[in-house]
């Protein structure tokens, strides 16, 4: 059903429901809210447990589920480990088989054909062939007792029961066995609610570390927790990439350095406007946002290419700098605020999250709303004022050079003069 058919939420459904299955004898009960890729990494957090023995690795799970239950805002605990199936285990009494004669091999056959059967022949009836399976009749296969009376023949011909060499000892045989580089694991599965899922990670943490783990056993936390620091770590490079790749396209347009580098100072200001916006919607920072902050990269510095480029045009109409500066932000107001307002408002349906599965994108959209719309205001002050301070500097810049120049300009004309007027001839190789 979906969210805007009914009046419970998934959390209330489950918190209603969990104490009713409760109530049954026998039953274990987890419940999962994460859709389709929670049930792909298995939990919030995940504590993943190496060692050879699995049942001591089993043991030392259902302690960790103990005390990790003690933790706030953790609402399922639960092992990968299930409860192998029951067999009975048969030692060989090795010494004792040899001196009747006999081998290890000899006797692991014979319990098979007991046991499992042999296929002895094949009849054929009509068009059918059928096979003729040979084995003990199940009263003498169903209990250890019955199997320590079965009779195995020696090469002197005699039948020595296999109570004589053999031992029983009931055991479980583990139904899967996990394994992840190279070595047997345990996964505890924790779902969070309720909280930061860093926090709860840095608090499981510090429980594994205070714990007294065995000789040739160790452990690593990952899951969802492992998941978000992956993908954020990526999505950053990205950013940056993105950034690199704007910041090299403007400047083989505008055939500059300097006004590209002022122009990338839009990103942080929409980086402000995100963080508000979050914070106002009580959006988590999720991998949706952050691809929203992505695209924020390649749109919020459009306003600051129409400024800069305004500017630049008015300078060379031999305008100063600082009427430029009034100038191009008076003129060019009414184009930025057109520009941002399409795109916000065509963000806002999804930043609603409306229709059914949007919310799912709306943190995306809620970011660009959030970004552009900072971005937009703070243009309109912070790029003409970092514009002013940069051209201070490249004013000062090309006077020094322009001195520099008129001076080197001078020495050479008294150079000449003091030489008799004579130039000096123009050095156009050596040998």
């Amino acid at each position: 059903m979906e969210i805007g058919q009914r009046e419970r939420n998934t959390v209330e459904i489950r918190d209603q429901l969990m104490p009713l299955l409760e109530q049954e004898p026998g039953v274990e009960l987890t419940a999962q809210l994460g859709g389709g890729m929670h049930m792909m990494t298995g939990g919030d957090v995940i504590i993943e447990i190496y060692g050879h023995d699995l049942e001591q690795g089993q043991a030392i799970a259902m302690d960790l589920i103990k005390e990790t239950g003690k933790l706030d805002h953790i609402i399922n605990v639960s092992s990968s480990y299930a409860k192998g199936r029951p067999e009975l285990e048969v030692k060989l009494n090795r010494d004792q088989i040899s001196s009747l004669g006999l081998s290890g091999s000899v006797i692991t056959s014979t319990l098979s054909t007991y046991m499992r059967g042999t296929v002895a022949t094949w009849y054929t009836e009509g068009a059918r062939e059928h096979e003729v399976l040979v084995r003990a009749d199940e009263p003498y296969r169903n209990t250890a007792a019955a199997i320590k009376d079965l009779l195995i023949a020696t090469p002197t011909g005699a039948h020595i029961p296999m109570a004589d060499f053999i031992t029983l000892e009931p055991s479980r045989a583990p139904v899967t066995i996990n394994r992840k580089n190279e070595q047997r694991v345990v996964y505890v599965n924790i779902d969070v609610e309720g909280a930061k899922l860093g926090v709860v990670t840095r608090e499981v943490h510090q429980l594994l570390e205070s714990y007294n783990w065995p000789v040739g056993y160790q452990w690593t936390v990952g899951g969802a927790a492992e998941d978000m620091m992956e993908s954020f770590f990526w999505l950053f490079v990205a950013l940056l990439g993105g950034s690199i790749l704007v910041y090299m396209v403007m400047a083989s347009q505008f055939e500059s350095l300097l006004d590209p580098f002022i122009i990338i100072f839009t990103i942080p200001l929409a980086f402000v406007g995100v963080a508000w916006a979050l914070f106002l919607t009580r959006t988590a920072l999720s991998v949706v946002a952050m691809i929203g902050i992505i695209i924020l990269v390649g749109i919020v510095v459009n306003n600051a290419i129409v400024m800069i480029d305004y500017i630049e045009q008015l300078r060379q109409r031999g305008l100063e700098m600082f009427e430029a500066v009034r100038t191009a932000a008076r003129r060019r107001l009414r184009p930025i605020l057109m520009t941002a307002l399409t795109t916000i408002l065509a963000m806002v349906p999804l930043a609603l999250a409306l229709g059914t599965g949007a919310e799912l994108w709306a943190p995306m959209a809620r970011s660009v709303i959030g970004g552009l719309t900072a971005a937009t205001f703070l243009t309109l002050m912070i790029i003409p004022t970092v514009y002013t301070i940069f051209g201070d500097f490249r004013l000062s810049f090309e006077k020094r050079r322009a001195d520099k120049g008129r001076v080197v300009s001078r020495r050479y004309e008294r150079t000449v003069e003091r030489e008799g007027g004579i130039e000096p001839p123009e050095i156009v190789g050596t040998s």
